[in-house]
């Protein structure tokens, strides 16, 4: 299974777009190579290419700037990440990420229909 090792580094806050205080650990991993970044204060958003193990994926963390999350939803498209990746370069930082979880639920069935299977 692949995986990231870490280490705790500490406890932060963010706050969601009501402005509600969230807790989150942050946690330290590396050296990992950063394919990728753009920055806040050019772009408005902070964006950067993680790549996985194996290097033929790669994660993208997009993240808006402070109070636009509401105005940056509503832009983020397909096109937009699109222009994202193909504008970021390489560079080496270093990277804090929240710990977090993800999940999503949704059925295959309309595009396996499509797909004739």
């Amino acid at each position: 299974m692949p995986g990231l090792i870490g280490k705790k580094i500490g406890m932060t806050r963010i706050f969601n777009d009501e402005g509600v205080q969230v807790p989150v650990t942050v946690i330290e991993a590396g050296p990992c190579p950063v394919v990728s970044v753009r920055s806040q204060e050019q772009d408005g958003y902070q964006a950067v290419q993680l790549p996985y193990r194996d290097s033929a994926m790669s994660m993208l963390f997009v993240l808006p700037a402070i109070n636009r999350f509401g105005a940056f939803e509503a832009d983020f498209t397909p096109e937009f990440v699109d222009g994202v990746i193909g504008d970021l370069t390489f560079r080496l930082v270093r990277l804090h990420v929240p710990k977090f979880e993800f999940e999503s639920a949704f059925s295959l069935a309309q595009a396996l229909d499509q797909m004739g299977m």
